[in-house]
């Protein structure tokens, strides 16, 4: 295997993390799609940005927090914080799904959730990514990558 060195197609090419990635990006625009829509199509966002965020935890679950909690000196403790945040944001959202665009509470709850996910991608990227590069090879990690395509875990 190759390691890619230009622009990566993750629905075809690049490792996990690369995957990973491109999925936070999707989640930040889905996002910014839900703070900007308006009432009548707030609730379509919010399933939207719900489907990325399901799959993106998958790939983790099955993926990257096991090779974090094997390979890393604190990866136990990383993947955890990780899956705190998850759950955490996971609850939030789905108050959000239950609850619509029009309840009187729903900007409140998005705020919080917004914060959290946003906070939970800048550790993944700062934190379990960043050392999963430094310890793993590319090829291991591309292997990784076309796992999660493999298995239909890229959305």
């Amino acid at each position: 295997m190759t390691v890619a060195t230009g622009p990566v197609d993750v629905e075809q090419d690049g490792d996990v993390i690369d995957v990973l990635l491109a999925q936070h990006e999707q989640i930040r625009a889905g996002i910014a799609a839900v703070s900007r829509a308006t009432p009548g199509t707030r609730d379509a966002a919010v399933r939207a940005v719900a489907a990325v965020i399901e799959a993106h935890e998958d790939v983790e679950a099955r993926l990257v927090h096991p090779l974090a909690e094997q390979g890393l000196p604190d990866g136990v403790a990383m993947a955890h914080a990780r899956v705190v945040e998850e759950n955490l944001a996971d609850e939030l959202l789905s108050q959000l799904l239950t609850m619509g665009a029009r309840h009187p509470r729903f900007a409140a709850v998005f705020g919080r959730f917004r914060h959290i996910m946003l906070e939970h991608l800048e550790h993944e990227e700062n934190e379990e990514f960043t050392a999963l590069r430094a310890r793993f090879s590319p090829e291991h990690l591309i292997e990784l990558g076309h796992n999660a395509r493999e298995n239909r875990l890229w959305l």
